[in-house]
């Protein structure tokens, strides 16, 4: 069985082996982790082959994870645009029964009760907080990150701040 990458059939078994011992939160088994360890001691014997076939999954992986993303995104759309639908539709109903003074009515399938809603009542606020009493006013505080990185850079000292090291990757091209 190949792939549209032509995978080699040690790295399908390797991907079966991983998607079997991955849990649900994506954190994989030790023992799948132990034998990918030996895998890499003994990538001297056929090194180029192996990474070749190595690169070959991962990229499929990614074309895979790709392909999902977009096929959730296309399905978050269809399920917006389902929602909205229900809701006009609900609402469209709903003026119905009103004007006609009906807040309960009951079908065959179906019972329909028109019915204030619940929870604390709205509120209108004025569009600038600031016309606001300081009482009513919630005040927050935010590191600004762009002047402590600047100062951080010019050798300033800033109180519990500094900065990290760049982190490392894999680039397969």
């Amino acid at each position: 069985m190949t792939t549209l990458l032509q995978i080699s059939e040690d790295m399908l078994a390797l991907n079966n082996l991983i998607e079997e011992a991955t849990s649900e939160d994506g954190e994989i088994d030790p023992a799948v982790a132990e034998a990918l360890d030996q895998w890499f001691t003994t990538l001297l014997k056929d090194r180029d082959n192996k990474l070749d076939n190595y690169g070959a999954l991962v990229r499929t992986l990614e074309l895979r994870a790709a392909a999902r993303k977009e096929e959730m995104e296309r399905l978050a759309k269809r399920v917006a645009v389902d929602t909205n639908q229900a809701k006009y539709l609900k609402q469209r109903l709903r003026e119905f029964l009103d004007l006609h003074k009906m807040p309960k009515v009951e079908t065959r399938r179906y019972k329909f009760n028109c019915q204030n809603n619940g929870g604390v009542l709205p509120m209108q606020l004025p569009d600038d907080p600031e016309t606001l009493p300081s009482y009513y006013q919630r005040i927050e505080i935010k590191a600004d990150t762009d002047k402590i990185r600047a100062d951080l850079a010019a050798g300033k000292q800033v109180s519990g701040c500094s900065l990290g090291v760049r982190g490392r990757h894999l680039r397969i091209m």
